[in-house]
């Protein structure tokens, strides 16, 4: 096996890790909504299939974008080509899924456009749940007057990032 598939294969690669916790929020959320088209009484078969595809697209979505921004970060060079032909693609990808979404009546249009957007509101409830945490460990008691962990970035440190950083620490 070579390095580029280990990179799909390897959960705890950060792209795989955050592409499944992504589906699996995302996942939550359609069925939420789901739920809600039971309540009102318009559920049918059109709200699953539209949203089986749109939840499909926008964890693949998802998954192409983050793979594409950690290569990029690999390669700076040509970052900026890769990142807009990703973007572009992506897009398209999307838009073809729309556009066959509205042409064919067995999807229904509401459920096929609101899965699109749960990676960005899974994102928004990442840190609630502490997914994206620095993983290093940190030391239990750090010492600010130590001259050996000093630098000059922490000489412009103001009051209130000190106190962020107290109110992180005592939270963990």
């Amino acid at each position: 096996m070579n390095n580029k598939e280990a990179i799909i294969i390897d959960k705890k690669h950060p792209v795989v890790k955050t592409t499944l916790y992504v589906a699996a929020f995302s996942l939550v959320l359609s069925l939420i909504m789901e739920l809600i088209f039971v309540i009102v009484g318009k559920w049918n078969l059109g709200v699953v299939y539209s949203n089986c595809l749109s939840w499909g697209v926008s964890v693949l979505n998802f998954f192409l974008m983050a793979l594409t921004v950690t290569k990029a970060t690999e390669n700076p060079e040509s970052s900026s080509v890769k990142l807009k032909l990703s973007q572009a693609g992506r897009l398209a990808m999307i838009a073809a899924v729309l556009v066959i979404g509205f042409l064919f009546d067995c999807f229904n249009k509401v459920a096929l456009i609101i899965p699109i957007f749960f990676p960005r509101i899974s994102f928004l409830f990442s840190g609630m749940f502490g997914v994206f945490k620095d993983e290093t460990p940190r030391s239990a008691d750090p010492d600010p007057e130590s001259p050996a962990e000093s630098d000059s970035s922490s000489e412009t440190e103001t009051d209130s990032d000190k106190e962020t950083e107290v109110i992180q620490d005592e939270g963990e």
